[in-house]
């Protein structure tokens, strides 16, 4: 059986009858007169290859329309020997005529694109524009700034809709990770893939860095620093990767952004000092410096505006932040992982003056499916949580803002909510307490003023 989906090929053989084949070669094996499927390497090299690639060709040909397949086709056969698995290349296909009307309607397409009257595009063509734009076969010299054009003006003639954007996006950084992962590593690299565990890459031997292409070079850069700025949080470790692959391969620029951060946020944004604080952003590994040099709420204040402007500027949103200062505050919450982060927040909800901009940092902060990157899975919150927990505990005015809080929040992935809940509870008893006592004791003395009377 033939079966061929998604850019795949299988030929399952059900009854090894139907072929000719002469299993009488060293490692045939015969039980009871029925013959194994257990093939010796030069049995499936010899005879069985040969006569896949003669079937397989002979079913393409006799195909009225190729439509259906891709303007190049390759069969590879993954067989089980006497020696082990073996994989061997069956039937390999380029329709040249096909190969140039895709590139004719991709020239077209592209200029169409960048024309002043463009609009609105389908994700679905974004999905496979990039895949053809990254494909060696289609275009051998690789051009770097064309793909980022290209991208940049998807995303601006699809500006009006964020969710159709954020489609497109992820179209372009996936079809960017493909060609890392499939195409460049394995070119330079020795990878070793073992099951539920990350691919261990080794530089391979003899490798001399200044035969890569720059333009290659910093495509792999601006995938990283991409996979980073926009893929969840739990994928920007794949981009730190490719980073840390090219430092490996001796590119000093991506040291710099190892160090420095991506660029794409300016550095007066990113970078902030002065006599009471000094604060530092890198959005390649998303943290955040702050040294509180005077312990006061202006000091504060201008770390929670940093931190706005980050954000507002699209600074990740799971990010951490790593803290110098004296003061070691966290909020009556069990449960809370006791990190910088953490205990940021608390120093500055200390003041109560504060808590307005607090609550801004908030609403700019929150998203679901983001977490603040300094806790262990079972302790994650989502970026935000601390300045609303704190400003719940501390005045009726932010309820609107623990509401809109729960709506976000990811259920299912945080467990910190049970905890604020608890204490939310029991800080509204408390208070409630506290203010029919309030009531009573004005009563109580309005009762012995009339009896004194």
């Amino acid at each position: 059986m033939l079966e061929y989906v998604n850019d795949r090929a299988t030929v399952a053989i059900t009854a090894l009858d139907d072929w000719d084949l002469d299993f009488d070669t060293p490692g045939a094996n015969h039980r009871s007169g029925q013959r194994s499927a257990e093939l010796s390497e030069a049995c499936v090299r010899k005879q069985l290859v040969p006569q896949l690639t003669a079937y397989v060709k002979q079913k393409l040909d006799s195909l009225s329309s190729p439509a259906l397949l891709d303007y190049r086709f390759s069969f590879w056969g993954k067989f089980q020997t006497d020696t082990g698995e073996l994989k061997l290349p069956i039937f390999h296909s380029v329709d040249q005529e096909k190969r140039a009307r895709l590139l004719a309607n991709i020239s077209a397409y592209v200029t169409e694109l960048f024309a002043d009257e463009s609009g609105p595009t389908e994700p679905l063509e974004t999905f496979f524009l990039f895949r053809y734009l990254l494909d060696e076969a289609l275009f051998p010299e690789l051009d770097a700034e064309k793909g980022r054009a290209v991208f940049e003006r998807i995303l601006d003639v699809n500006k009006s809709g964020k969710e159709r954007q954020a489609e497109h996006r992820a179209n372009i950084v996936n079809a960017l990770r493909q060609w890392a992962e499939e195409q460049f590593l394995p070119r330079y690299f020795d990878i070793t893939a073992k099951p539920w565990q990350e691919k261990q890459y080794t530089k391979k031997s003899g490798l001399d860095p200044a035969s890569i292409a720059e333009a290659e070079m910093e495509l792999l850069l601006y995938t990283g620093v991409a996979i980073i700025k926009h893929e969840p949080a739990y994928s920007r470790q794949s981009g730190v990767a490719l980073l840390e692959r090219a430092v490996e391969l001796g590119s000093k620029r991506a040291s710099l952004l190892m160090k420095e951060g991506s660029g794409t946020i300016a550095r007066e944004v990113a970078f902030y000092r002065d006599e009471l604080v000094e604060c530092k952003a890198n959005d390649v590994f998303a943290t955040v410096t702050i040294a509180i040099r005077q312990e006061a709420a202006e000091s504060y204040a201008r770390a929670l505006r940093f931190l706005c402007a980050l954000l507002q500027h699209g600074f990740p949103k799971s990010y951490q932040i790593k803290l110098k200062s004296g003061v070691k505050q966290f909020l009556p919450i069990k449960g809370l992982a006791k990190s910088a982060t953490h205990r940021f927040f608390a120093n500055a909800l200390a003041y109560p003056p504060l808590h307005p901009l607090l609550a801004d940092y908030a609403r700019e902060a929150m998203e679901q499916f983001a977490w603040y990157a300094d806790a262990d899975d079972e302790k994650n919150v989502m970026p935000g949580s601390y300045a609303v927990f704190g400003l719940g505990l501390a005045d009726r005015r932010y309820f609107s803002l623990v509401e809109d809080y729960m709506g976000k929040i990811d259920e299912e992935h945080q467990s910190a909510k049970n905890q604020f809940t608890a204490a939310f509870a029991k800080n509204a008893r408390r208070e409630s307490r506290d203010a029919a006592n309030a009531c009573r004791v004005p009563a109580a003395r309005n009762g012995r003023a009339e009896a004194e009377n």
